[in-house]
Formats: structure tokens, C-alpha cells, sequence
């Protein structure tokens, strides 16, 4: 499957059809997520999708949605990603541990899959996702682990450079061959440093300090 291929439209699909059309696209396609759609008959939705090297690029647009997300027993799911959301229409309200930010249009939010977490939007909604290979985030990035759910704001200009990027691999991504894919996947990976939180120093490094315990109860 490709970007210019959707995984679902739902505008192709019978009108009583469409709710449950989805449901099983999204069940499919992201293990563990739940979804219930504001709209029982929507008149509109797709999922789009492309294997990035050891991660996928995503562009979906939904109607009102509660998404729910519980990591699947068992590593049902392959190994742990982080999902990098880029909203490009509308908002939405992340909730993950404790933690919650509003998302909004230009704004970029990370979510750590191997935690629950609660996605909520009150409109139509668009959005690109990168599901990113978390062993290979945290070995470049290691303060990725704790600023899930932060916003990182599009008035920073890491943030806006980045957000361009995924939004023009959204639209060009479909032509480019695997290792090419693969290549892209690395770079946005290394590229995670200029964005958002990321660039900010740590306001303690307890974090570290956590870490090197946990290797040595290893």
C-alpha cells in the first residue's frame, strides 16, 4: 500500500457501511487502537499509508473521534514505536500517563506506544503520523522518553522545518524505493534533535540518572 493508494475512503464505501468500514481498517492497521466515531455515517474519512524502512508514514482524515489505545499482550503489535502526529486540520486533545496537550493545526505531539493513551477531536480532522522505531529514537534521542504528550510548538522554528519536511514526504514519499524509504526514515529520526522540546535543555537530568539504574539491575 502507498499514499496514493488509501487503505479506506470512505467515500467509496456504502453509506450504512462506513462506521464499521473503518473500524475494521483502523483495528487492522494499529493494534490495540480503538475508535468511535462521533458521526455513525460519515461522509468522508481515508487512510493512507507507506512502509518507511522500519517505520510507516500515515495520512489520515476522520470525522469527530474518540480514539483509545492500550498496548496489545503479548507484543501483538511488533516491536515499540513512537507515533509522531503533525495535525493539519483541526485539533486534538492527547492524554498518555498523566500527561495531556491540545494539538493544533501546524503543531507536532509525540505519543509512546508502549504506554496507554486517548486521542480526542471535535471536528474533521487531519493528520500525519510517523511511527518511528522507539529502540532507534532513544538510542539518538534518549529524552524522548519522558516528553510524551508535549506540544512541540510551530512557532519554533525546528518545529516548522520539521513539520515541512513530513508534510512534503506526505505528498512525495509514494515514488522513492525501499532503501531510499529507509534513508528518509534515518534522517527524520537524526532530524528529531532540531524539533520542538527536543531543543530545549533538560530542566533536570534525574531522567539519567534513572536509566543508568535500570542497566544496572540488569
Amino acid at each position: 500500500a502507498d499514499l496514493s493508494h488509501p487503505l479506506v475512503d470512505l467515500s467509496e464505501v456504502e453509506q450504512g457501511q462506513r462506521a464499521l468500514t473503518w473500524d475494521v481498517a483502523v483495528r487492522n492497521n494499529f493494534p490495540g487502537l480503538d475508535v468511535k466515531l462521533t458521526d455513525q455515517g460519515p461522509r468522508h474519512g481515508s487512510i493512507k499509508r507507506i512502509q518507511m524502512g522500519a517505520g510507516e508514514l500515515f495520512q489520515i482524515e476522520s470525522v469527530a473521534a474518540d480514539v483509545s489505545y492500550f498496548p496489545p499482550r503479548g507484543g501483538g503489535g511488533g516491536s515499540p514505536h513512537f507515533s509522531l502526529m503533525l495535525q493539519l486540520k483541526g485539533s486534538t486533545l492527547a492524554s498518555q500517563a498523566g500527561h495531556a496537550c491540545l494539538l493544533n493545526e501546524g503543531e507536532l505531539c509525540m505519543i509512546d506506544e508502549t504506554k496507554a493513551f486517548r486521542l480526542l477531536t471535535e471536528g474533521p480532522t487531519g493528520m500525519v503520523i510517523v511511527r518511528l522505531p522507539r529502540a532507534a529514537v532513544l538510542s539518538r534521542h534518549p529524552q524522548f522518553e519522558r516528553l510524551y504528550t508535549r506540544v512541540f510548538s510551530s512557532a519554533d522554528p525546528g518545529t516548522r522545518l520539521f513539520a515541512d519536511l513530513l508534510l512534503r514526504l506526505s505528498h512525495d514519499a509514494a515514488p522513492l524505493g525501499d532503501v531510499q524509504r529507509s534513508a528518509v526514515m534515518n534522517g527524520i529520526i537524526q532530524l528529531l534533535g532540531a524539533a520542538g522540546p527536543s531543543s530545549q535543555p533538560p530542566p533536570s537530568e534525574h531522567w539519567r540518572v534513572r536509566r543508568a539504574l535500570e542497566f544496572i539491575e540488569l
